[in-house]
């Protein structure tokens, strides 16, 4: 139990698939669902994030997503990442 003596019980799942549509192209998505306190209604997090990889060069490659996510009945947040990796 946390350190003020109380208990409580959580529920949380996702689900991710990837799929390559090219030598250097890949298809990614993911869907999470978290609930940290299940004895509270309407607190649960729901978060759906999609994107794509390249890989340029054989050293370096480009990711781009974006993601949503909610709690609750509270407006949804979105967000753009895009992220370049190079390996040596």
């Amino acid at each position: 139990s946390p350190s003020g003596g109380s208990a409580t019980s959580n529920l949380g799942y996702y689900l991710e698939a990837d799929m390559a549509v090219a030598e250097k192209l890949a298809l990614f998505g993911r869907y999470d669902s978290w609930d940290g306190n299940t004895a509270v209604a309407n607190n649960e997090t729901q978060q759906v994030t999609a994107g794509f990889s390249v890989e340029p060069m054989s050293s370096g490659r480009v990711a781009v997503e974006a993601q949503s996510t909610q709690t609750g009945s509270a407006a949804s947040t979105k967000k753009l990442t895009a992220e370049l990796q190079y390996m040596f």
